[in-house]
């Protein structure tokens, strides 16, 4: 699934697609989506696929494809405070982005079948923690993972509002999703190859949209020895005194570095201009011209060639030139021919030395007449052929392409950005990309820490307000 919109060079350049092709509508989910970097959850032997609009599978291991989070995320319809379930969770991708939103005052948990995925999961989870300057720009509600069926939680589990079922639901099991939402609540699954929104409207009453259609594989149903086996939720406890105080805190130091910063980011971003095409090789292509423009003998025909730039920005007034040259061929041909024969008759002449004096004065006035076409005839063909007006279009043809280069030598991708991509550029020709790096752009988790150490506190608690991580 996927394929709506073409592979990005990084991260931002996938979401500037997924914007463009109205997958993502709103800033909102436009700011998170930017904020978790898709290609954090792929092993590091994947990331040639992370910024392709596709679904990618490796073992147990699962993401949908760009485009159906797009969906998802905007067919939640998330604010802060909200609780969300998300059956199938995975990599722990859609939960990280979901907790973005929620805040510190939501709720987040997630079920997954394997064991192997959810330590996975896991392992993002507290390298995004560590490493993210998306926590500097928002309070983060952290995703809990259950192992265990999604089709056999808890009769007494508690209900959402908002919950997200990331396989196909079986038509018998609709009802099943359905009640785990409060009244008001958002269900977003797959269900007859329709991706749907159902929002409860009261205990008894449903309202159903088809977002877009959609093929995902089917729920696992629960083996027979796991009908006994129900899965148990997280119980929901309150913050403790002191994650409310750093959440406060923190929002208000956020708030105040976006009063002096009007224009602060997440982090610098690099904007990758279209790569250079590649360029024909140079092209020989052969004129048949007199020779006497060389200092040889008139007469005589030689072959020079015309050297052409292969940097035209179209080949086609190359072609016009060869279609030019083709129609030529067969009248030089024909002079070629007429010459030789009369070349022959001159040999022949010069042998016989009894032959009579006018005939002489004939063939030498022949010979005259011939010379004179040898000479002038190359010269007229080569005007009235539109050659040299080929010719002229071809030098200002390659003028342009000359410019053209110089302004697509300006529009290259870096290859050693960070998106992991081997870029094979042409014997060394450097390939340029526009950064905001040479540019005095303000980042949330510079801004922050600077805040953060300038507060009268104690070294324990700075550290505690920037969860623990290194200034």
């Amino acid at each position: 699934m996927g394929g709506a919109v073409s592979a990005g060079v990084d991260h931002d350049d996938l979401i500037d697609k997924l914007k463009e092709a109205d997958y993502i509508k709103s800033s909102g989910i436009e700011f998170v989506f930017r904020a978790v970097d898709r290609g954090f959850y792929f092993l590091p032997e994947c990331q040639e696929s992370a910024y392709k609009d596709l679904a990618w599978k490796k073992g147990n291991i699962h993401l949908s494809a760009p485009c159906i989070y797009g969906e998802v995320m905007e067919s939640l319809d998330l604010t802060p405070g909200l609780s969300f379930l998300n059956l199938g969770s995975g990599t722990g991708y859609l939960s990280t982005m979901v907790g973005l939103i929620l805040g510190p005052y939501g709720v987040n948990h997630g079920v997954e079948l394997h064991a192997d995925v959810i330590e996975y999961a896991y392992n993002r989870l507290n390298e995004f923690k560590r490493t993210s300057p998306a926590l500097d720009c928002y309070e983060f509600c952290e995703p809990s993972f259950i192992k265990g069926n999604s089709l056999c939680l808890n009769s007494a589990t508690r209900q959402y509002d908002r919950v997200y079922c990331g396989a196909a639901c079986p038509e018998n099991h609709e009802n099943y999703m359905k009640n785990l939402l409060k009244v008001g609540g958002v269900l977003v699954m797959p269900l007859n190859d329709q991706l749907m929104q159902i929002t409860r409207k009261s205990d008894v009453t449903w309202e159903s949209r088809v977002v877009l259609p959609v093929s995902f594989s089917t729920l696992q149903l629960p083996a027979p020895e796991d009908n006994n086996t129900s899965v148990t939720l997280p119980e929901v406890n309150p913050l403790q005194l002191q994650e409310i105080c750093r959440s406060v805190i923190r929002a208000l130091l956020r708030k105040e570095a976006q009063e002096e910063y009007p224009n602060i980011v997440i982090r610098k971003r690099k904007t990758y201009l279209p790569k250079r095409r590649r360029l024909f090789p140079n092209l020989i292509i052969p004129i048949l011209e007199s020779s006497e423009d060389e200092g040889g003998a008139p007469g005589e025909f030689g072959r020079p060639t015309l050297l052409l730039s292969g940097g035209f920005r179209s080949i086609g007034s190359v072609i016009d030139i060869a279609s030019t040259i083709s129609r030529r061929r067969p009248r030089i041909d024909y002079l070629q021919e007429v010459l030789g024969d009369t070349e022959e008759s001159s040999a022949m002449d010069e042998e016989s030395e009894g032959e009579d004096t006018e005939d002489d004065e004939a063939e030498v006035a022949g010979e005259e007449s011939i010379t004179k076409r040898k000479c002038k005839v190359p010269k007229r063909e080569k005007i009235d052929s539109g050659v040299c007006a080929d010719m002229e279009n071809a030098h200002r043809s390659s003028t342009e392409s000359e410019i053209s280069s110089t302004e697509e030598e300006q529009m290259e991708v870096n290859s050693d950005s960070d998106s992991d991509f081997v870029n094979c550029t042409h014997k060394g020709s450097i390939q340029k990309v526009v950064t905001d790096d040479d540019k005095d752009v303000p980042v949330y988790s510079l801004i922050m820490r600077s805040k953060i150490l300038a507060l009268p506190l104690p070294p324990s608690l700075k550290s505690f307000l920037n969860y623990h991580r290194q200034f």
